[in-house]
């Protein structure tokens, strides 16, 4: 059975590991420093792992943001990413760890959860349905450089 429990700092080896997995465009020192500047307890950010045994096969990140885009509250919880390594997904894993993140968010006193994906992430978007979110907006974000 996979158990969840907050991560720690002995854990951050294999939870770099993930996360380069789940954001391999982004640079490894700054995903690494992401995970230093983490603390255990930090009243406004979480960090959920899955285990099995040992080995770390997932992960759930969360934040309290002062406002969310489509959320009707302020301050709201925020899945900042969750990643389930290939061989253990379609376990339900994801779904206990986005559960996790809800109690946590509820323990803060929030009323809502939010989150984001990228537009063509067609997976994300749809397993954020399942997991009982409901879209609120789509946006496309421009920028014009100068000079």
């Amino acid at each position: 059975m996979v158990e969840l429990r907050p991560l720690l700092t002995a854990d951050k080896a294999q939870w770099l590991a993930l996360r380069h997995a789940l954001w391999p465009d982004n640079a490894l020192d700054e995903l690494k420093d992401e995970v230093d500047a983490y603390e255990p307890g930090d009243p406004k950010a979480t960090a959920i792992g899955a285990f099995d045994g040992d080995t770390l096969v997932a992960f759930a990140e969360a934040s309290v943001r002062p406002w969310g885009d489509g959320c009707d509250t302020a301050p709201v919880g925020w899945l900042e990413g969750i990643y389930v390594a290939p061989a253990h997904r379609s376990a339900g894993i994801a779904r206990r760890l986005v559960k996790a993140v809800e109690n946590w968010t509820r323990e803060k006193g929030l009323a809502e959860l939010g989150s984001d994906a990228l537009i063509d992430n067609t997976t994300s978007i749809a397993r954020h349905g399942q997991w009982g979110f409901e879209q609120t907006k789509r946006v496309v974000m421009f920028r014009k450089r100068l000079g």
